[in-house]
C-alpha cells in the first residue's frame, strides 16, 4: 500500500517510486487520448483509473467522520454494472490493512458517527407557505412536545443531568450534516429543554426532516451546540438578526442576554425590575409591573435601522392597560415606539414615529393570553401581524433619529410608556420578514411546527457506530437517479457513471487513529482507483515536442514527490523515464527524439 503501479495491455506506463525508476514497456495502438485507451478495453479489470477517477476531496470532521468524494473526471461514460457493493480497502495506522464491504441494503439513512441514539424531527410543510432559508426552529423537549404532544423524555433518560446538555447534535435529513443549535434552557430535573436550531431549508411542499442525536458518552459538541453568547449559539441567528433576547435573567437578575453576535445585552431598571418568570411563552420571560420597569438595550450602531427595512417581533401577555402608551420596543425618546395604542387606537398594535405620526393594526390584542406581535417596515409601509397573520398596513416614513433602545418602557421620567404584563422572545432584524417567515415563526414559537418520531439506536444499523462504512450519496445517469440511503434494492444497479458525477463515502473512525494512509476503490466488475489520503495529488499532461527528448513538468506539492506515474497517450514504442525530480518539478525523458509530438498523462504524489 502507498505505491501505485499501472500495468495495462494497451498502453505504456512508468512509475517512479521512492527514488527508483521502474520501466514498464509494451507496444500500444494509436490512441489519441487516455479515454480512448480506457474505452478500448474489453474488460476494465486491469486498469487502475488514477487519471479517470479522482478522490476529489476528503475531510475529517470533529466527530472523526471521514467524508470522501470520488468523482469520474473522464470524458466518456464508465459503466458500473451490478453496482450492488463496493470493495473499500483502507490502510489504517501506518499500514495495517483492512478490507470491508459497503453495500446499499441498509435500513436507515446516514448515521452521524459516534452517536448512539437519535430521534427524528418532522417539520410540517402545511405550516410553511414558501421555502425558508436559514430558519430558526424551536425544538422543545419534554413529556409533551410538538403538534402531537409526543413524549421525548428518553433524551433526558440518556443524558441524565444538565452538564450533559451539549452532548447532542442536530442534523438535516441526510443524518450527517449538522445544524447549529442554541440551548436556551436545559432543565433535566423537570425534563424540559428549549433549543433553537438553524435549519438550512424548510420546504413548503414536503415535510422537512431533522435528526436529534444524544449520547451521554459523547464529548460535548461545542462546534455546533452552545448556550447563549457562545459562538455556536450565535451562529443560529446570523447577521440579519440584530437583537434576539429570550428575556431570561442572564447572567444575573439585573441583566438579560442578546443571543446574536452583536451582543446587545440589556440592563434592567434595577435588580428584579422587571422580575423574571418561568411562565414565559418559551421558557422564562420578564414580568413588567406597568409602573417603572424597563430594559435598557443601549445604542449600538447595529440597532440603527433608519436606512434599511426592519422587523420587530415579540411574544406579549398584556394584563392591563394602566398607562397611555404601553411600550414593547422603543428607540430614542418616542423616535420609534412599538406598543399598544390608546385613545382611538386603544388595545390595537400601534407604532409612533418621531413622536407625532402614529399607525395602528386593524385588530385588538387579547389580554391575559399570549399574543405573537410583529411590526415590519418595507421601505414604504408599516405592516402589522398578530398571531402569524397580517393585520393591517399603512404607508408612512421611517423614523428620522436614533438613540438608546428600550424594551417594556422608557426612562423613569416617561412613565406613560410602561408595559403591564409579560414580554418574551424579542427579536429585531434588519430586513422586512416575509409573511411566510412570520407565519412559520408563530407556529414554531407555540410549539406547533414539529413532530417527533420514536427513539432510534445504532443497533438498528447493520453494524455499530464505531466501526462502519457507508455510501451516503450516489449520482447515476439512466438508472435510479440520485440514490440516497436508505434504499432497498431488489435488482442490481445498472447505469452510466458520467463525468463529474460523485460517490460520497462516509467512514467512521471513532475508535481508531484517524491517520488513514491509503484507500482503494474497486467496483464488482474490477474498475478500481487508488488514492493516498495523506498526500496532495497533482494531475496533468505534458508534451515532448517533435525533435526534443525531454520536457520539464512543474507541480505544486512543495516537496519531493513520493511517486510519479506516467502514461503515454499515443502510439509510442521507445523507452521513457523520469529524472531530475525536485520539490517543484520533474523531467520526462525519452530514448530518442520523436518525429512528432508525444503526449504524456502524469500523476504526482
Amino acid at each position: 500500500m502507498g505505491q501505485s503501479t499501472v500495468v495495462a495491455t494497451a498502453f505504456t506506463a512508468i512509475m517512479f517510486v521512492a527514488g527508483i525508476s521502474i520501466l514498464i514497456m509494451s507496444v500500444v495502438s494509436g490512441f489519441g487520448t487516455l479515454s480512448e485507451a480506457m474505452t478500448s478495453q474489453v474488460e476494465q479489470r486491469d486498469v487502475l483509473l488514477d487519471e479517470r477517477i479522482e478522490f476529489g476531496s476528503w475531510t475529517l470532521d470533529v466527530s472523526n467522520l471521514l467524508r470522501i468524494n470520488i468523482t469520474n473526471t473522464g470524458d466518456t461514460t464508465l459503466m458500473l454494472n451490478e453496482f450492488e457493493k463496493v470493495d473499500l480497502l483502507v490502510s489504517l495506522n501506518n499500514g495495517t490493512e483492512t478490507t470491508r464491504w459497503i453495500d446499499f441494503d441498509t435500513s436507515q439513512k446516514g448515521w452521524l458517527a459516534g452517536w448512539d441514539q437519535r430521534v427524528k424531527l418532522i417539520i410540517d410543510a402545511n405550516d410553511v407557505d414558501s421555502d425558508l432559508s436559514e430558519f430558526p426552529v424551536l425544538v422543545y423537549l419534554s413529556t409533551s412536545s410538538g403538534r402531537n404532544s409526543d413524549d421525548v423524555s428518553f433524551v433526558f433518560d440518556e443524558l441524565q443531568n444538565n452538564a450533559n446538555r451539549r452532548k447532542i447534535a442536530v442534523t438535516t435529513g441526510d443524518g450527517v450534516s449538522q445544524c447549529y443549535v442554541e440551548i436556551e434552557k436545559w432543565d433535566d430535573a423537570n425534563e424540559e429543554a428549549w433549543l433553537w436550531v438553524k435549519v438550512p431549508i424548510v420546504d413548503d411542499t414536503v415535510d422537512t426532516n431533522l435528526y436529534l442525536y444524544y449520547d451521554a458518552g459523547h464529548l460535548d459538541n461545542t462546534v455546533y451546540v452552545g448556550d447563549p453568547n457562545s459562538s455556536s449559539g450565535e451562529t443560529v441567528w446570523g447577521t440579519d438578526y440584530r437583537l434576539v433576547t429570550h428575556m431570561r435573567d442572564d447572567p444575573d437578575t439585573s441583566h438579560i442576554r442578546d443571543s446574536t453576535g452583536f451582543d446587545n445585552d440589556g440592563t434592567k431598571t434595577a435588580v428584579n425590575e422587571p422580575i423574571v418568570t418561568t411562565s414565559g411563552n418559551v421558557s422564562d420571560a420578564q414580568d413588567f409591573d406597568g409602573n417603572d420597569d424597563f430594559v435598557d438595550i443601549g445604542s449600538d450602531a447595529s440597532l440603527d435601522l433608519r436606512s434599511t427595512d426592519f422587523t420587530i417581533e415579540a411574544w406579549i401577555y398584556p394584563t392591563a392597560q394602566t398607562v397611555r402608551w404601553p411600550t414593547i420596543y422603543m428607540v430614542g425618546v418616542w423616535e420609534l415606539s412599538f406598543g399598544l395604542g390608546q385613545d382611538s387606537n386603544r388595545d390595537k398594535l400601534e407604532v409612533w414615529v418621531d413622536d407625532r405620526d402614529d399607525y395602528a393594526s386593524n385588530s385588538d390584542v387579547t389580554y391575559n393570553q399570549w399574543n405573537y406581535v410583529v411590526l415590519s417596515w418595507d421601505g414604504s409601509d408599516y405592516n402589522f401581524f398578530i398571531d402569524g397573520g397580517p393585520d393591517g398596513s399603512q404607508g408612512g416614513s421611517s423614523y428620522p433619529d436614533t438613540g438608546t433602545t428600550f424594551i417594556g418602557g422608557i426612562t423613569p421620567f416617561e412613565r406613560d410608556g410602561c408595559f403591564n404584563g409579560v414580554i418574551d422572545e424579542v427579536r429585531v432584524s434588519n430586513t422586512s420578514r416575509s409573511a411566510s417567515w412570520i407565519s412559520a415563526s408563530f407556529e414554531s414559537g407555540r410549539d406547533d411546527l414539529v413532530d417527533y418520531g420514536s427513539e432510534e439506536e445504532t443497533s438498528d444499523q447493520n453494524g455499530i457506530s464505531t466501526d462502519y462504512l457507508l455510501i451516503n450519496r450516489v449520482f447515476f445517469r439512466d438508472a435510479e437517479g440520485d440514490l440516497v440511503n436508505p434504499m432497498r434494492l431488489t435488482d442490481p444497479i445498472h447505469g452510466g457513471w458520467d463525468p463529474l458525477e460523485t460517490i460520497e463515502i462516509l467512514v467512521s473512525l471513532v475508535d481508531v487513529d484517524p491517520s488513514i494512509e491509503y484507500l482503494t476503490f474497486i467496483t464488482p466488475n474490477g474498475v478500481q482507483a487508488h488514492s493516498s489520503l495523506t498526500m496532495e495529488v497533482d494531475y496533468g499532461r505534458a508534451t515532448i515536442s517533435a525533435g526534443k527528448s525531454t520536457v520539464t513538468v512543474s507541480h505544486d506539492l512543495g516537496r519531493v514527490p513520493d511517486d510519479i506515474q506516467l502514461t503515454a497517450g499515443s502510439s509510442f514504442t521507445d523507452n521513457f523515464w523520469v529524472s531530475s525530480w525536485t520539490d517543484t518539478s520533474f523531467e520526462i525523458e525519452i530514448g530518442a527524439a520523436p518525429a512528432s509530438d508525444v503526449v504524456f498523462f502524469w500523476q504526482v504524489r
